[in-house]
């Protein structure tokens, strides 16, 4: 029996009705397990006499739907058969424990007929009283779409990301030269944001070709004159002066195309404007090359903006070291570059040699950002769906982690861009559009809520194929995980009760004799723990 993932529309039916699930943030994003309220609606509302069936399933360790039903139950459809055009049903089911979740909705006529139905996740994720690993963020819009920023921030909070990254274009604030607008919306999502505790990391981007169309040839165009990089600089320091006490950290432009500007236009942009945002905002961070990837010699951003003296000029750099559809431990290979293959295991300590090389005249060394980085849940992408991409995820975090020298790493993106299968560039969100979650989601709130703020401590196997890191010292946790496929270690442990837990938050004992323990891997990390005493 194949349950799959959810999908969003009905699935074999030809009824023309569309059962849908209101309030998901509440109902299927929750902290702590127990009881679930779900409200369904139907519409038009079917004949009189239909009810709603649902089956609740979990996953298995492997990422897979299991077969087996946990519980089901039914109700009737409130308004069936009625003139008002939406049929409804509250359904309550409990969640046995921390985990993800699949419900299989079924809009039934009297007569047993499927009508619609609806196949919807839900994730019972750890319950959190502090802030996230201090180096996990996320990418967040507020400026469009239908959620407001209290929902996506406490979704962003009870998940443990302690960073967000979002954007202020220039053309959004300045429509007319020398007049500031600043969106409400973003505004009062960043003072959310700061006393909630959650961190900002914020862009100043793009050019603005409808204030200044002297200067600009489109709103992408960089500021390549004295007068365009003026008119850029003003805008920062608007937007600086606004936001400021808000923000931790600057990221000047997203994506540069470099080989068209040249890297002498970024650093003279950057030589001006980084003195004035440390004079308007002088605890704020200042991060240079806007995602540029960090690990290519050839015309690399960090590199050149070193090499023409503009080291100072920047507290920090930033990369987005897209990899998909390899693997992060695999990536790609790369041409006239330092490093062989491109992967995380290979850019990250050639950029941790790189900043012990090149110390500042402060003292400070240089920050490293992953302001970007993700995979697809596309399903028809080759090698790419929503297994593949909670897989890549917790194993960008836990390889990151271990070689400790990156400041945050921002997955790239906390909701879809859209609902086409087909598009990938609409699939790489933890939720769906309509805020269901996506396995990564679960998975990533629970490696932040096991990981917390443990360092990398040792490998007790690290080859190719397979990964067994420790992290921390006092309550260690173990992770493990293949590149590729299942297969068996061996491991030598102090002797004592371990659990094991499963990406999504499942626990059970672990078998072991006189600290002698055979643990089964697979490309989905688990985590060995020692066993509560209590």
């Amino acid at each position: 029996m194949t349950l799959g993932w959810s999908g969003g529309a009905a699935l074999g039916v030809e009824s023309g009705v569309s059962l849908s699930v209101r309030d998901p943030a509440a109902s299927l994003l929750a902290p702590g397990a127990g009881e679930r309220t779900l409200h369904f609606a139907a519409a038009p509302a079917p004949g009189a006499g239909t009810r709603l069936s649902v089956r609740l399933h979990d996953y298995l360790a492997n990422g897979e739907p299991n077969p087996a039903t946990l519980a089901s139950t039914q109700a009737p459809l409130a308004g069936a058969g009625a003139t008002s055009g939406v049929g409804e049903a509250t359904v309550r089911l409990q969640l046995p424990g921390i985990g993800f979740y699949l419900l299989d909705a079924r809009l039934l006529a009297p007569d047993g007929t499927v009508i619609a139905r609806r196949r919807i996740n839900l994730a019972a994720i750890p319950p959190r009283s502090v802030l996230g690993p201090p180096d996990f963020g996320v990418g967040a819009t507020f400026d469009h779409g239908p959620y407001a920023p209290n929902v996506l921030l406490s979704i962003i909070r009870n998940a443990g990301f302690s960073w967000i990254r979002g954007e202020v274009p220039w053309t959004e604030v300045e429509k007319r030269p020398g007049v500031f607008r600043f969106p409400a919306q973003f505004g009062n999502a960043l003072d959310l944001a700061s006393r909630m505790g959650i961190k900002s990391l914020v862009l100043l981007d793009y050019g603005n070709a409808h204030a200044y169309p002297s200067l600009f040839k489109g709103d992408n165009a960089f500021p390549m004159t004295a007068a365009a990089r003026e008119k850029f600089v003003q805008y920062a320091a608007a937007v600086v002066k606004r936001y400021g006490a808000q923000v931790d950290d600057w990221e000047i432009w997203n994506e540069p195309h470099f080989k068209e500007i040249g890297y002498h236009a970024y650093v003279a942009l950057l030589k001006d404007v980084y003195p004035v945002i440390k004079r308007l905002a002088p605890s704020s961070g200042v991060v240079s090359c806007g995602g540029d990837w960090g690990g290519n010699p050839v015309d690399a951003c960090i590199d050149a903006i070193i090499k023409q003296g503009a080291l100072n000029d920047q507290d920090g750099f930033s990369i987005h070291p897209y990899m998909f559809p390899a693997a992060p431990e695999v990536g790609y290979a790369g041409v006239g570059v330092p490093v062989a293959p491109v992967n995380i295991t290979t850019v990250w300590p050639y950029l941790g040699r790189l900043i012990a090389r090149n110390p500042r005249s402060n003292g400070q060394p240089l920050q490293l950002w992953v302001s970007e980085i993700g995979w697809p849940s596309a399903p028809r992408s080759p090698g790419q769906n929503t297994v593949t991409q909670a897989a890549y995820l917790l194993r960008t975090y836990l390889l990151s982690r271990r070689y400790g020298v990156a400041r945050g790493v921002f997955w790239y993106d906390l909701v879809d861009n859209g609902t086409n299968p087909d598009d990938k560039e609409s699939n790489f969100g933890l939720l769906r559009a309509d805020l269901s979650p996506k396995p990564a989601f679960a998975a990533a709130a629970v490696l932040a809520s096991t990981l917390e703020r443990r360092a990398w401590r040792a490998a007790l196997v690290d080859t190719p194929q397979t990964k067994v890191f420790e992290y921390g010292t006092s309550e260690p946790v173990i992770a493990g995980w293949t590149v590729a496929g299942e297969r068996v270690v061996h491991l030598r442990l102090p002797a004592g009760a371990y659990v094991e837990r499963d990406w999504d938050g499942r626990q059970q004992p672990v078998a072991e004799t006189n600290g002698q323990i055979d643990w089964k891997l697979g490309p989905l990390p688990r985590y060995l723990l020692p066993a509560p005493t209590h």
